[in-house]
């Protein structure tokens, strides 16, 4: 069974990659991807604030160096887990302008409620 699941991972990363090389419906190209990379540590993200343009692809990658942490912005529908010595990412494009609080989803200790970042998405 556990090969069939390595199998389709495969098979799912090489659609990912074919699709990624495929121009999107509004003309763009892999190249006006902007990719942001966050780390995340015990308690912060560095930066604090980003700043993404509406209606431009984001390639977003969350590492982390010392534990388990997550990544959430609700209303931009972005939620990532990244476990210690790891990443996840996701690429999407922001819909909506505004200011928005990512919050760290994943307890990760006691300074867990106060793991803030900014994103900005403006016009």
């Amino acid at each position: 069974m556990r090969k069939g699941l390595k199998g389709w991972k495969l098979v799912s990363g090489l659609l990912l990659l074919v699709a990624a090389g495929l121009p999107s419906s509004q003309g763009q190209t892999p190249h006006d991807v902007k990719r942001v990379e966050i780390a995340a540590k015990r308690f912060s993200y560095e930066p604090s604030e980003i700043t993404l343009k509406r209606g431009q692809r984001v390639e977003l990658v969350l590492n982390s160096t010392d534990a388990t942490h997550g990544f959430a912005v609700q209303e931009l529908g972005i939620h990532l887990v990244a476990k210690e010595g790891a990443h996840d990412e996701v690429t999407f494009t922001p819909n909506k302008a505004g200011e928005f609080t990512g919050k760290c989803n994943v307890f990760c200790g006691t300074g867990h409620s106060s793991m803030r970042i900014t994103v900005k998405v403006i016009d």
